[in-house]
């Protein structure tokens, strides 16, 4: 991946939709949780959360670059693609599907305890404003020529796109199942 392309990542596009969180009203029983007296803002469960779902995305984009430049013909241990073009696939590859996963996380976090399927969609408007935005951004960087070369990106078949993005429900679905789990212990 580019600098810019991390950049992108982290200064532009994930942005959008986690403001949005910040218009997210609150859990009706957000007040009424007992608090610990030295909670922190980050511990070590929000630390655990942050490295299974690094590590499902992570993986999942890895493999979606390492399958794209299999297609190129390159092959574990090689040092890389011979084309320029499916080698910025598959980088590209890696940039889409972390913010993929960041999609599914976004919908995943609306609600910390509770199935996030109990929130009304409709209570944040600005949360698909901010996905929106999003999408068009990581679009344009994807299929804009001028954009391309300043990303360091290559247009994405649809099917690769499509499968991509997959991934979003399958982060939102780990974390109904992880939410569910801990439901149940406490």
């Amino acid at each position: 991946m580019t600098v810019l392309q991390v950049l992108a990542i982290d200064l532009g596009m994930d942005i959008m939709p986690s403001l949005s969180l910040i218009m997210e009203p609150p859990e009706p029983d957000v007040l009424t949780r007992s608090l610990k007296r030295r909670s922190r803002l980050i511990d070590a469960r929000i630390l655990l959360r942050a490295l299974y779902l690094g590590l499902v995305v992570g993986s999942v984009a890895l493999w979606w670059a390492f399958n794209i430049w299999s297609r190129a013909g390159w092959v574990f241990g090689q040092n890389t693609v011979a084309d320029p073009t499916e080698y910025a696939r598959g980088t590209t590859a890696v940039m889409v599907a972390i913010m993929t996963g960041q999609l599914g996380n976004i919908f995943a976090a609306r609600a910390s305890r509770e199935s996030t399927f109990a929130v009304s969609l409709l209570r944040n408007k600005w949360l698909f404003i901010g996905i929106l935005a999003q999408i068009g951004i990581l679009m344009a960087i994807v299929y804009v020529p001028f954009l391309q070369s300043l990303f360091g990106t290559a247009s994405l078949p649809f099917w690769d796109l499509l499968l991509i993005y997959s991934l979003a429900p399958l982060v939102l679905f780990l974390e109904e199942l992880r939410k569910s789990f801990v439901r149940r212990i406490k």
